[in-house]
Order: structure tokens, then sequence, then C-alpha cells
């Protein structure tokens, strides 16, 4: 079974082919890599799944709110008052993550369709399409950064992976073991090499 970014990227890079015009590429990157009208289709079809993904957050932060509600009332002896407090956490990360994607990736995708619609050079619109890049890269790692500010479990047990990583040494990990270093078996190893220095 495919993907959907799969389909679309593979026909995305189909129709670029038979559109290719032999021009230089500037910067590898879609939308200056594609041939001019593959870049134009591709950026609309990033805004639009752009507004189709902000939809999706918000029925989820909607959902999400309208749950705190209905458990806020609850006294704190009662089991679902847990419920309540973790509930409250995801809403709250899940509001950085709508804020960041709002900033970094929607900006980026709408203002390179601004951009291609102004009268500017096209030096011009190279060099912003280029920029992009650096918004557009922090998108792929924002969650990684939302999490470690807002969730503490989260960056306790990053920061405990990494020093229990850097204490050891890498072949003793992952020799013996042929899980990945998250898992509860390394874990303990990971402990335990570390105990006995």
């Amino acid at each position: 079974m495919c993907s959907p970014g799969a389909v679309i990227g593979l026909t995305l890079f189909g129709f670029s082919v038979i559109n290719l015009d032999n021009e230089p590429i500037k910067a590898c990157n879609p939308p200056l890599a594609y041939p001019p009208i593959m870049s134009s289709i591709w950026n609309k079809f990033m805004i639009f799944s752009v507004v189709l993904t902000l939809v999706a957050y918000l029925a989820a932060i909607l959902m999400l709110i309208i749950k705190t509600r209905q458990l806020r009332s609850l006294p704190t002896s009662d089991p679902k008052y847990v419920i309540f407090m973790v509930q409250q956490k995801v809403t709250k990360s899940c509001m950085v993550i709508v804020l960041a994607f709002l900033l970094f990736w929607c900006t980026c995708h709408t203002s390179i369709y601004v951009v291609t619609m102004l009268d500017l050079t096209p030096e011009l619109v190279e060099a912003y399409k280029t920029a992009l890049v650096i918004p557009a890269m922090f998108c792929y790692a924002q969650n990684y950064f939302i999490y470690f500010g807002t969730s503490s479990a989260y960056r306790e047990a990053f920061i405990y992976q990494l020093r229990a990583l850097v204490r050891c040494r890498l072949r003793s990990c992952f020799g013996r073991n042929k899980h990945l270093l998250f898992s509860k078996s390394v874990l303990r190893s990971i402990i335990k090499h570390s105990s006995s220095k």
C-alpha cells in the first residue's frame, strides 16, 4: 500500500519530467527544482494541504477543549480528574504546534504564492524562495522542540536517554541487543552498564 505522500510526490515528479525545460536548477528545493508550471501546481497543492491540516488541528483542539470543560467540574479525588489534567497538557501542546505551524509552514507556502503573484524580478523571487527553506526546515523538527518545551515527562525522558547514551560506549549498548535504543531492554542494559562503573 502506498502512502498519499508517495503518490503525490511520484505524480508531481512524473509531470515535472514531462514539463522539463532544461533550465539550470538554482537550489534543490521544491519551489525552485520543479519546472515553473509544476512549481505553481505544487505551491497550490501545498496551500490546499495547509488548509486541510489547519482544519484537522482546529477540530482536534475543539474536541480537546470540549472534553476538558466536561471534566473540569470533577473533584480532584475522581480518577477521571487525571484524564482532565492530561487533556489540559495535550491541548496546550496542540495549540503550540498549531501556532508553530501557522508561523512557519503556513506562512512559508502562502508567502510563496503571494510573491509569485507580485510583479517582482525573477532573481528576487528565486532568492525569496531559496530563503524560505529555513522556516520549512524548522517545521520538520518542530514537534521535538515543542514537546521538549511543553512536556516535563518528555524532557526528562530525553535528557535521561541522552545522558545514558553519552555515558555508555555504543558497542556495549548495541553489541548484545538488536533493539532500538528506546526499547526497555536496551534501557535496562544501559542502566546496568552505567551503574557497574
